[in-house]
């Protein structure tokens, strides 16, 4: 066992994660991968541009980023964003467990809007070149990690996939394997790493002339074991490797024809789907724009029940707009009604477990499960640290410091606020998001709520404030766009 467990601490705007093996360093502006330092080989792999990337670019910059330890040990980076013009948030994990020699990663993506999105994502570098490291995406996930994919996501769709990158102290040859055994082939052996202590593993080697070869070994991350050729009878052309009960850690029956496991590089960007939503004769929405409503202020609501007839996995999103619609009424018990039937089909939701806490306190009650579900499925939810911030008295103003003027998140919160209803909650985070940030659109939704708490003046003096600096505004959100166009500060693309 190693002798260290693993940490995870910042240094100089670098988050970094290290135990007995390795240490990674992530770039906290961005989320990006580094550097992973082998310590048992004292060699590093650097990696310029490794990180997350939405239809084709890396993301631009993070927005949180914390530090964790895990329950079952080990110790984990997370760094989250919000891609505004895709419409979705990401948040990325990078682990280390306390007797492991392999990093683990988990991307979660979430579509924050109310249209089916198609766009592409994936875990990828141009160009990427690092032999010392194999790149392994867990088969349970619905797209190569590695890859760039293109995905369907509904409205408030969580998705999550895993994998692993595991340093090689052989750093030539071709690799295959899984997240707990690599092998490397080389011209005359083949050369067995481990990811973590396997005690009397069995090797079982099928030669070219038919005959079968066993060896029992101890397999350590700190000593690969080689199989050299020139000690057989013939050269190897399947493999297999069990553990002491005799359970299956990894089987090739071809290692002349290894799957295309290692480290894949990202393939020739294809056709961005940025704006590729569902058409509305694909799926009809069924709110429509009149003045000055905004959406859930007078929707039709009983049209969300013909969209899960039409798709059923639409239904978290309907169930959701009845509990918005709800909310909107004071109607809180049936607002949560609502929330609780979101989440029976996606209680991967953090906005649904939001809503569901919300009108719970309205209520004048508690349930402190629906909080911690949020904060486990997404701990960088904006809507969460809002939250925390509209509940807290003297001084909870310090929980929105690590934003700095960055407006995505504040925006985001005040779509949602929005939706719900809660105008004297917007009004007073909308107030405090103006005394960080001097985003133009912040500037027009403030206007929006000042005109809802009866404060018609300020209205007037913060849109011709905005007129007079002749600054544009960028509305991506729904609630957004139908502001400025009423200000007359926005016009819609034809």
């Amino acid at each position: 066992m190693p002798a260290m467990a693993a940490s995870a601490y910042e240094h100089n705007g670098t988050l970094i994660v290290e135990n007995a093996w390795l240490r990674v360093h992530v770039e906290r502006a961005s989320g990006r991968l580094t550097s992973i330092f082998d310590k048992r080989s004292n060699s590093e792999s650097l990696l310029s541009d490794f990180g997350v990337r939405v239809n084709g670019k890396p993301v631009a910059r993070a927005f949180a980023a914390s530090l964790s330890m895990q329950e079952d040990g080990g110790a984990a980076i997370i760094v989250s964003g919000i891609e505004s013009a895709e419409g979705i948030s990401w948040s990325l994990q990078v682990g280390l467990a306390d007797d492991s020699c392999l990093v683990s990663l988990v991307l979660t993506v979430f579509n924050r809007r109310e249209a089916a999105k198609r766009f592409s994502i994936g875990l990828t570098s141009d160009p990427v070149d690092q032999p010392r490291l194999y790149a392994y995406s867990d088969p349970l996930s619905a797209i190569h990690l590695f890859r760039e994919a293109h995905l369907r996501v509904f409205p408030y769709q969580t998705m999550r996939f895993r994998g692993v990158l595991v340093p090689r102290q052989v750093g030539e040859g071709a690799a295959f394997g899984n997240d707990q055994i690599v092998i490397s082939r080389l011209a005359d052996s083949l050369c067995i790493e481990s990811s973590k202590p396997i005690e009397q593993a069995r090797v079982v080697l099928m030669l070219s002339d038919g005959s079968p070869i066993e060896a029992v070994t101890n397999l350590s991350p700190q000593t690969p074991v080689r199989v050299a050729y020139e000690k057989l009878s013939s050269n190897p052309v399947a493999l297999r490797v069990l553990d002491a009960s005799g359970a299956d850690i990894y089987v090739n029956h071809n290692i002349d024809e290894h799957p295309a496991d290692g480290w894949v590089e990202s393939g020739p960007r294809t056709e961005n789907h940025r704006n590729d939503e569902l058409s509305v004769g694909d799926v009809p929405h069924f709110l429509d724009d009149h003045g000055d409503r905004l959406p859930h202020m007078d929707p039709r609501h009983q049209d969300a029940m013909p969209k899960i007839a039409l798709d059923p996995r639409f239904a978290p999103w309907a169930y959701l707009q009845l509990a918005l619609a709800r909310m909107n009424e004071q109607r809180w018990a049936d607002a949560a009604t609502f929330a609780n039937e979101s989440l029976v089909h996606n209680s991967a939701n953090p906005i649904a477990w939001w809503v569901k806490h919300v009108c719970i306190w309205k209520m004048g009650e508690d349930d402190p499960d629906a909080l911690v579900n949020a904060h486990y499925l997404a701990p960088h939810e904006p809507l969460l640290k809002a939250d925390a911030f509209l509940r807290s008295h003297e001084g909870g103003e310090k929980l929105l410091d690590s934003w700095g003027d960055d407006p995505q998140p504040f925006r985001e919160v005040a779509e949602f606020l929005i939706l719900a209803g809660l105008f004297e909650d917007l009004y007073t985070w909308l107030t405090e998001a103006m005394r960080r940030s001097d985003d133009p659109m912040l500037g027009a939704t403030l206007a929006w709520g000042y005109k809802q708490v009866g404060k018609e003046i300020e209205a007037e003096a913060m849109i011709s404030r905005i007129r007079e600096s002749g600054r544009s505004l960028d509305p991506v959100r729904l609630t957004e766009r139908q502001i400025a166009s009423n200000f007359g500060l926005w016009d819609p693309p034809l």
